[in-house]
């Protein structure tokens, strides 16, 4: 009775914490880990945060239905596993939307892991329902903070806005957080800050 318990304990757990589309941890999970409530898979608190989004995944849909929408997702944390160290946190952010945490990123090697994850997904041939390759494209926004829950939601602020960036000029491409928009996420009322905001 205690064991079988214990195991329904750890499945809930399992299930609370994970995408049930692609089997990555879920946004729920990634928060807890990000604002150093959970150290299962990061220690220390300085890391690097990637966010990257499948650009025009609505055609996608639109085009090839959502069963296909649904296979590039789950092709496409395949491709993240792979591409990853093992001890980088791959999430489902949400949408087609995907998060990376990486212990001890410096802006140099994370803008680096971003680009080469840009690359092997511009070059992978997504297999389709009716066979097609499809060709896919991401754009990544890369910042670099603290996981406290202050810094986290800082983090993700920032990256959220080097991803709006990336989108906003082009896609298929990876920015980063610039000093304005870390001044921003942090409260800064410069008139420098505000300006960057908007």
């Amino acid at each position: 009775m205690l064991v079988e318990r214990k195991t329904l304990t750890q499945r809930l757990q399992q299930l609370a914490e994970t995408d049930s589309l692609t089997g990555l941890a879920n946004r729920r999970l990634l928060d807890l880990i990000g604002q150093g409530l959970d150290n299962r898979q990061l220690t220390g608190i300085d890391v690097g945060l990637i966010l990257l989004d499948i650009d025009h995944f609505k055609a996608v849909n639109d085009t090839h239905g959502h069963m296909m929408g649904d296979q590039v997702l789950v092709e496409m944390a395949n491709l993240l596993r792979t591409s990853l160290r093992s001890n980088d946190l791959i999430a489902r952010y949400g949408g087609e939307e995907f998060a990376i945490l990486v212990h001890d990123g410096n802006m140099s090697d994370l803008l680096a892991l971003a680009r080469k994850i840009r690359l092997v997904v511009q070059t992978h041939l997504f297999g389709t329902i009716d066979e097609t390759p499809l060709r896919l494209t991401v754009s990544c926004g890369a910042a670099q903070g603290q996981r406290t829950k202050n810094g986290w939601s800082s983090l993700v602020q920032n990256a959220d806005a080097a991803l709006y960036r990336a989108k906003a000029e082009g896609r298929n491409n990876v920015r980063y957080a610039s000093e304005s928009e870390k001044k921003a996420s942090i409260g800064d009322t410069s008139e420098a800050a505000q300006s960057a905001s908007k």
